[in-house]
């Protein structure tokens, strides 16, 4: 991982390390921005925050929560 902490807005270009992951960026793409799940995705409470962050395909508008154990970060880029 490039950088340990993803903040909303991040544009991440991923790259799947195992078969999950790898089937991912196959049918939604490689770049993807990183998300706020109260904000961006309707959470509205829960008793602990998630320990990672969701993230949506630029390619096809889908959303995932994001498991590093699946991809690798290939390029971060941090929007203003």
């Amino acid at each position: 991982m490039l950088n340990d902490k993803l903040l909303r807005g991040d544009i991440l270009t991923l790259k799947g390390i195992t078969g999950h992951g790898k089937n991912r960026t196959r049918e939604h793409g490689e770049c993807w921005v990183v998300l706020n799940d109260t904000t961006d995705i309707g959470i509205t409470s829960r008793c602990t925050p998630s320990p990672t962050p969701p993230i949506r395909s630029v390619m096809t508008g889908d959303w995932r929560w994001f498991e590093s154990k699946d991809f690798e970060i290939v390029m971060q880029r941090r929007t203003l």
